[in-house]
């Protein structure tokens, strides 16, 4: 399968590059080069922004059953939100179950037999759309440099550099789907047209 945009490798040398480091010419997973702690920063940064839910790492309305009232999701979950018609209940996610913040509790036997939720989930760097790849990496890259070299200067070029991809990258979603207020995607209204004189 041909990967589209960025492989990790070519991320984390971006990393590298930002902070005056040499690229490396394959991954060092787990290592303790200052690649292996790129990289690090990578996997935690792709966490962090997948879990505010993007159109192709969540399933809107995905309806769960409970089994001894409890329900338990996918072990690549990173984040469910209510949905549907259990929009309006509160709940969250601890470990693999589905906690009911209302009565502070993971059981939800006489309350619910089953639960429309958006789940969002974790998906592979090379799975991911080009737009993704790029803006989880400019985010990476401001972050490693200011753990790294603490740069005012180059973190502030970074930063505009890493909001303008997601400006891009939140672009690039279906506007059609629900709407997710963990990361809301602005509605385009067409512009009044001039009045005629």
């Amino acid at each position: 399968m041909a990967v589209l945009g960025l492989e990790k490798k070519d991320a984390v040398n971006r990393m590298l590059r930002a902070v005056n480091e040499l690229p490396f010419a394959a991954l060092d997973t787990g290592g303790t080069s200052i690649a292996a702690r790129a990289e690090e920063t990578l996997d935690i940064v792709t966490s962090e922004i997948l879990s505010r839910g993007f159109d192709e790492n969540t399933v809107y309305c995905e309806v769960l059953t409970h089994s001894a009232g409890i329900f338990t999701v996918a072990s690549d979950t990173l984040f469910v939100r209510p949905a549907g018609r259990d929009q309006w209940r509160k709940l969250t996610l601890r470990g693999d179950k589905v906690w009911n913040l209302t009565t502070g509790s993971n059981s939800w036997t006489g309350v619910a037999t089953t639960l429309d939720v958006d789940r969002i989930y974790a998906v592979a760097f090379v799975d991911m759309s080009p737009r993704l790849k790029i803006f989880i990496t400019k985010w990476a890259t401001m972050i490693f440099q200011r753990e790294y070299r603490g740069s005012g200067e180059l973190h502030a070029l970074l930063a505009s550099d890493a909001f303008l991809s997601e400006l891009a990258a939140t672009r690039a979603m279906n506007w059609q789907s629900p709407p997710n207020p963990i990361n809301p995607v602005p509605i385009m209204q067409p512009s009044p047209s001039a009045p005629a004189q």
